[in-house]
């Protein structure tokens, strides 16, 4: 699972700033360590990112399976990462 814009940098350990399809913020707001926060703008994965992230979900689920798991889920609903790129409201854009 992967939040994509819907994440926020008060809940990351990291200095990661959320990302997404597009720069299109999410409405609302989001309970993170530090209170209730706005939803921010997302910086726009490029392309070789969105293939790097394919690629990782594809290495997480291998290696699931490698440690005995019988079956991978991928969560592509409610408006996270993989349910943001097919949203014409979070993801404007025409390029591949």
């Amino acid at each position: 699972m992967h939040t994509g814009r819907t994440g926020h940098p008060a809940d990351y350990r990291t200095s990661h700033h959320p990302v997404g399809p597009s720069p299109v913020r999410a409405r609302g707001r989001i309970l993170t360590r530090e209170g209730l926060q706005d939803l921010v703008l997302p910086r726009e994965l490029g392309t070789e990112e969105i293939g790097q992230t394919i690629r990782d979900f594809a290495d997480a689920a291998e290696n699931a399976v490698t440690a005995g798991f019988g079956g991978v889920g991928l969560h592509g609903a409610n408006g996270y990462l993989i349910h943001q790129f097919p949203s014409t409201n979070a993801n404007p854009r025409t390029d591949e």
